[in-house]
């Protein structure tokens, strides 16, 4: 991947950026599984292709200078063993399945139980409830503990919420006292967990086999899609009164002083998070209109290397 500089952060942000040398252990990461095979192999192949901005890493730079800061608060990391029920943060797990494929995962926190830490938006939660891929990355995390011989008790999301705001706290709609929750995350039996694991290796690595135009298409739940709702407003109100499904529905239920506010669907995750677009075939026939060119990232934009 090149990193660009087009709105011109400071020098020591860019490098900061740029300069990123994580690296995983092992075939699959926990944070793998979960993704799409199709978004995951195009990446793979076209990742010397990929251009992206170092403004699309500003958040991420403040979620990793958080779970620094937590880290370091630890001392240093306990031992390995059963008998060591100490807190062990940032712990890096890896696991051979056979033939040398190979799943590893680094939790943020095990204390008998497994943390993750997530800076994240407040409405990631009260929208969306807890994320599938979430729920699955923790599993993972707790089955690779297991074999490395560590019961786990339970798993949890500690969040910290960036986008919170004081005025809307005790207005109601479940919205936090506080930029933090704590979310509990289901824990999976093992048979389930390791099914799971296998099934997602075993669907990655058929899909490394295909070429291109003939990948497995990201279904709508993969593609984050929304549908297209009709909101029913009253005039001089932000909020609406209620959404519908239909245009025909929103329509029986308008009144004098009331309007329709049409909500286009979209596939955010298509649309404004996947670096595969570009390269992606069943994008490109779906959204003509949003198709673009592999950016040339020649010309006088600061790059390097991710």
């Amino acid at each position: 991947m090149k990193i660009t500089n087009v709105h011109n952060l400071p020098a020591p942000l860019f490098d900061v950026i740029a300069s990123d040398e994580y690296r995983k252990s092992g075939r699959f990461s926990s944070s793998e599984l979960p993704s799409p095979p199709q978004m995951r192999v195009l990446k793979l192949r076209h990742d010397d292709e990929i251009v992206k901005d170092a403004s699309d890493f500003l958040w991420l730079i403040q979620g990793k200078s958080i779970h620094k800061l937590l880290e370091a608060s630890s001392g240093t990391n306990a031992p390995t063993g059963p008998a060591a029920l100490d807190d062990l943060r940032e712990k890096e797990l890896v696991y051979d399945l056979g033939d040398g494929v190979a799943v590893s995962g680094t939790t943020d926190l095990y204390n008998g139980g497994v943390v993750d830490w997530k800076v994240t938006s407040v409405w990631s939660f009260l929208l969306g409830g807890l994320k599938p891929e979430w729920e699955a990355q923790l599993n993972t995390y707790a089955w690779l503990w297991r074999r490395h011989g560590y019961e786990t008790r339970d798993l949890a999301i500690y969040a910290i919420l960036r986008d919170w705001q004081k005025s809307k706290s005790g207005a109601g709609d479940n919205y936090p006292p506080i930029p933090f929750m704590q979310i509990p995350v289901p824990l999976w039996p093992d048979l389930q967990a390791e099914g799971y694991i296998r099934s997602r290796v075993a669907v990655h690595l058929a899909a490394e086999e295909l070429p291109d135009e003939a990948l497995p298409p990201c279904s709508l739940e993969d593609q984050w899609a929304k549908a297209t709702s009709y909101a029913l407003k009253k005039r001089g109100q932000v909020r609406a009164v209620r959404v519908f499904e239909t245009r025909e529905a929103a329509d029986a239920s308008t009144t004098p002083g009331t309007y329709i506010e049409e909500r286009p669907g979209k596939r955010t995750r298509c649309e404004e998070y996947c670096d595969a677009r570009p390269f992606c075939h069943q994008f490109l026939a779906e959204h003509p209109e949003l198709a673009e060119p592999v950016p040339d990232a020649v010309g006088s934009q600061t790059e390097a290397p991710y």
